[in-house]
């Protein structure tokens, strides 16, 4: 797997946060995964957005699909479901777990110079 691709995995996670291809008047929208791959190669590789390779179609398609994604929310989203996607019935959520380790109870009472 190239290191821009996205796992079928991860991917079955976030295509439903996406939104639908259907329904929208106009010229329909490239593949959202071929423009989501697109859009990591040019973040990894720091390239313009002209210099995109033409195998994720038109530069200025996605460009034009970060930039909405970027306001309408669907990047939160999109990030927001790996984190705090299901989770098997079996496993602990940590998020609610008290730890006592994390911070000491007291303060140090005299703090002595070092020589």
């Amino acid at each position: 797997m190239r290191a821009n691709e996205i796992s079928d995995a991860l991917w079955a996670v976030i295509e439903p946060v996406l939104p639908s291809l259907a329904g929208r008047r106009g010229r329909p929208w490239n593949d959202h995964r071929l423009t989501l791959e697109g859009i990591i190669w040019r973040f990894r590789t720091g390239s313009p957005w002209r210099d995109l390779p033409e195998c994720f179609g038109p530069w200025q398609s996605i460009w034009e699909r970060h930039r909405r994604w970027s306001d309408d929310g669907t990047y939160v989203r999109m990030f927001a479901v790996p984190r705090y996607g299901p989770r098997p019935p079996n496993e602990r959520n940590s998020s609610n777990v008290c730890c006592r380790s994390i911070r000491p109870l007291s303060a140090p009472t005299s703090i002595r110079p070092v020589r």
